[in-house]
């Protein structure tokens, strides 16, 4: 994994302005997951598949991981929460063990946190830029 400190603005729209050679780095990627862990932002291009969902609900990892385009937007989460597999796979990278995870979000099981684990190496995607 790929992992960079870099300086953004914040446009007036709210948008990330990136530094042109970051951009570079993302290729083709038009849209970003963002999400935040403790005062760092992880960014992480988002698979074209997961960009427009096609309006039905899709379950992944026996259940546990739900992709529904009435929650969050289509972003794959743990089945029963609001909570994108992103957010777990960014607590995994920035070094947390899932006993950890488990202290942050005491209602998840570890049986979520290995299933979002598992959906992460199955859809094998480039994994996330700390910024």
């Amino acid at each position: 994994m790929e992992t960079r400190t870099i300086t953004v603005e914040i446009a007036r729209d709210g948008t990330l302005k990136l530094p042109p050679d970051f951009q570079r780095t993302l290729g083709d990627s038009r849209e970003l997951s963002v999400t935040r862990i403790g005062s760092s932002l992880v960014l992480a291009p988002l698979p074209e598949n997961w960009a427009h969902p096609s309006g039905r609900v899709t379950h992944y990892e026996n259940g546990l991981v739900v992709r529904d385009p009435k929650v969050m937007f289509g972003t794959p989460v743990l089945a029963g929460t609001r909570i994108p597999v992103r957010t777990i796979w960014g607590y995994l990278d920035s070094g947390y063990s899932p006993a950890q995870i488990r202290l942050e979000f005491p209602f998840l099981t570890l049986e979520q946190i290995e299933a979002a684990k598992r959906f992460q190496k199955r859809i094998r995607f480039r994994p996330p830029l700390n910024v």
